[in-house]
């Protein structure tokens, strides 16, 4: 049901954000402009910023 998903938490606000979701919330939540918005530029973004986020892979759940 729902194999292969990713998910990432924010440990500051406990904010649970789906990875195709990730572009949205970062610009939303942190109001930037990112000039990528693919998952691994912004799990760079996040290290580079030193966002404390936990990333969660989901498997397969009946």
């Amino acid at each position: 049901m729902f194999s292969g998903i990713n998910y990432y938490l924010f440990n500051d606000n406990q904010d649970l954000v789906s990875a195709d979701d990730l572009a949205k919330y970062i610009q939303e939540i942190y109001e930037v402009k990112l000039p990528n918005t693919d998952v691994e530029f912004c799990e760079g973004w996040l290290f580079a910023e030193k966002i404390d986020f936990e990333l969660i892979e989901l498997e397969e759940i009946e």
